[in-house]
């Protein structure tokens, strides 16, 4: 059974405010609560300083 961040080439966010990358969790923002909307937005622009990124966002806000 594969999960998410545990493979070297996944990428997630997880409920701790976890950023999971090549099997290195790093905390980034804080724990999300019940009733948070959430959105992720991936760039996939092959040029400029935010090309091939990926943003996380909580109830509108951008917090990674």
């Amino acid at each position: 059974v594969l999960l998410l961040g545990d493979a070297e080439d996944s990428i997630s966010f997880d409920s701790e405010g976890n950023f999971i990358f090549n099997r290195r969790r790093t905390q980034v923002t804080q724990r999300m609560t019940s009733g948070s909307a959430l959105a992720v937005m991936i760039n996939l622009t092959e040029e400029g300083p935010d090309a091939f990124t990926m943003s996380l966002f909580r109830d509108g806000e951008r917090i990674t």
